[in-house]
């Protein structure tokens, strides 16, 4: 019995201790999350104010782009130096097949750069959204049930956003010291911890001031956790930031900086902003259904995706040590996992939530079939694509950038055209990025980044055996 018990502490020590145990708690806690949120969102937030929580949810997505794409930039730069990459390129990168060891010299440019570049984003972000962000919303603030409430949530949105952006890049800079274990712990407690005051709130009456209040907690709880882990993984004295080689950092990273801001811009208008478009053509009631769509299948694409994220920071020293049968073994697995989680999740969101949410009289729905499984079609195309394009910018290039963009741009022109010329409604929204994505993006760059680790998309999913 003892022998048992002593069996069962070994094998709970090591899943504590696997990075794979902490991404499926993540994932089990976004689909909690998810399962939690949502219900509460849909019985405790009137009409007006349901359909604002998505609008507030479409600028909390503009995260991700409003640092330009300097944090895929560093954090790819991270996990070169951590391999021990003797400098940075413009485009491309140097093998290092005997490196020794991470490059702290190079670490610590990068990550004053980071520093000195995030407290500007931030600033930015507070001037960018408090003018152009609040002209947005104006007009329909006036349509939410409490429009005091409705501009104080606002107001806190703004400055959640900017903390958010702040402070983000620390757990980016653990995660690509592959310190991936550690990164999502973190994250796994600030999803705890914003669950936890999100749901509280709701049930409380807070209505919408609960989305911010919960996100500036959320944040401030992963991110300094984030900063000091990363501190300590610094062999000290930890030097002070030098001008001149941050100008010189940043004018390395710039070239595929540039480009990734707009790829990532375009990305967010051909995604997030169809629900502005939906809410400045269709009105309200109509972007918060399709808010609440597009907020289902993104986390299901988040939830799938988890399975090759934390192989990302891994990945990218692969590359500089020129493994790339490892990478080929490793990175097939995840794929396979990625795409059934999808189609799973996908599933129960078209068959099982249009009937619960019409059983149970909320009044609120997802989009009308054949929208509704047309929309979830576009999302595993995209979520192939984004699989697709990280692969090849772990090589430190962009070869996809001039035509993502342009369809990225061309959708959502579009769109803009159809809503106003036909009579498809929501499916000028849906109809433009899946028809302009596969004629050409969708089934291009997957060919295109199997072939930068000497394979083809048929050998990459049913090869039984790594390559020799």
């Amino acid at each position: 019995m003892e022998a048992m018990l002593s069996k069962i502490r070994l094998k709970i020590k090591d899943l504590l201790s696997s990075s794979v145990f902490w991404s499926w708690l993540m994932n089990g806690l976004r689909m909690t999350s998810g399962l939690i949120v949502l219900p509460l969102v849909i019985h405790y937030l009137p009409k007006p104010e349901f359909d604002m929580y998505f609008v507030f949810l479409s600028f909390w997505a503009l995260i991700p782009i409003i640092d330009f794409g300097f944090v895929h930039n560093f954090g790819r730069a991270i996990a070169y130096a951590m391999a021990g990459a003797s400098r940075l390129l413009s485009e491309g990168y140097e093998p290092e097949p005997n490196a020794k060891g991470p490059n702290y010299q190079l670490l610590f440019t990068i990550l004053n750069t980071t520093r000195f570049l995030y407290r500007w984003f931030a600033i930015g972000t507070l001037a960018i959204l408090a003018t152009i962000g609040t002209w947005i919303i104006f007009k329909e603030v006036k349509e939410t049930t409490s429009p005091t409430i409705t501009w104080t949530a606002w107001g806190l949105m703004i400055i959640a956003i900017a903390l958010e952006i702040y402070l983000a890049w620390w757990n980016n800079a653990l995660m690509n010291m592959n310190r991936v274990r550690l990164a999502l712990q973190y994250t796994v407690l600030a999803m705890m911890v914003r669950l936890i005051i999100l749901a509280g709130l709701l049930i409380g009456g807070a209505s919408l001031l609960s989305l911010p209040i919960s996100n500036i907690i959320s944040s401030l709880v992963q991110r300094v956790l984030s900063r000091i882990a990363v501190l300590k993984e610094l062999p000290k004295p930890i030097p002070p930031a030098n001008r001149e080689a941050i100008k010189s950092t940043i004018l390395q990273l710039w070239p595929n900086t540039w480009r990734t801001g707009i790829h990532l811009v375009s990305g967010y208008l051909s995604t997030q902003a169809m629900t502005l478009v939906c809410l400045k053509t269709m009105g309200l009631a109509t972007s918060g259904m399709y808010g609440f769509t597009n907020q289902l299948l993104n986390i299901a694409s988040s939830i799938a995706q988890a399975w090759t994220q934390v192989k990302w920071p891994y990945i990218n020293q692969l590359r500089i040590k020129g493994d790339l049968s490892t990478l080929e073994k490793i990175l097939r697995v995840r794929v396979w996992l990625q795409f059934t989680t999808y189609i799973l999740i996908a599933l129960i969101i078209v068959f099982l939530i249009p009937p619960l949410l019409s059983k149970h009289h909320t009044g609120k729905t997802l989009l009308p079939s054949p929208w509704l499984e047309l929309m979830a079609g576009l999302k595993f195309f995209e979520l192939n694509l984004t699989l697709s394009t990280t692969l090849i910018f772990t090589e430190n290039r962009m070869p996809f950038f001039w035509a993502t963009t342009f369809t990225n741009l061309a959708s959502v022109i579009l769109a803009v055209v159809l809503v106003k010329f036909t009579s498809l409604d929501l499916g000028a929204v849906i109809l433009p990025p899946l028809i302009l994505g596969l004629a050409y993006n969708f089934w291009r760059w997957p060919v295109e980044a199997l072939r930068g680790i000497n394979t083809t998309p048929l050998k990459f999913l049913f090869s039984i055996k790594p390559r020799d």
